[in-house]
């Protein structure tokens, strides 16, 4: 991982963790009428994606804007190109759908990622990119009879 990518991935994490924290605990309060329709709106934005049980993953290029100066809290833009992002979909009570976007840098507890996708983007999280491979690795193991 080359330092410009290590740096941008500490931002990120950083916006996560402090600027955003409001937004990365809450979900897209945007209600669709079916999961197909959240599905729809949300892939049209990745250039590829896969639905893996209620998680739709993707791939995007992307840029996050945040404060990245403590001092003067100055806020830009940083340019992530292709990043892997995690939807979660779930229904709510009064049977409408919703999602969450999370990005890989923030680290989601899924690890279902089809290993294609992190060829495609570069990494920003090299302890989550481990827990997938991790995850695959266990879910492919052959028993001989």
């Amino acid at each position: 991982m080359t330092a410009e990518l290590r740096r941008v991935a500490r931002m990120c994490r950083q916006a996560a963790r402090e600027a955003n924290m409001e937004y990365i605990m809450s979900a897209n309060i945007t209600e669709f009428v079916s999961k197909d329709a959240v599905i729809a709106k949300v892939s049209a934005t990745f250039t590829e994606h896969e639905l893996i049980g209620g998680i739709l993953w993707g791939i995007r290029e992307d840029v996050l804007t945040g404060p990245w100066d403590d001092i003067r809290w100055e806020t830009r833009e940083v340019e992530l190109g292709n990043v892997i992002i995690c939807v979660v979909l779930y229904e709510s009570v009064s049977d409408s759908w919703s999602y969450k976007e999370i990005y890989e840098c923030e680290e989601p507890f899924y690890y279902n990622c089809p290993l294609r996708f992190l060829d495609i983007a570069p990494v920003s999280s090299e302890y989550w990119r481990r827990c997938v491979r991790n995850y695959h690795r266990r879910q492919v193991t052959p028993i001989d009879k």
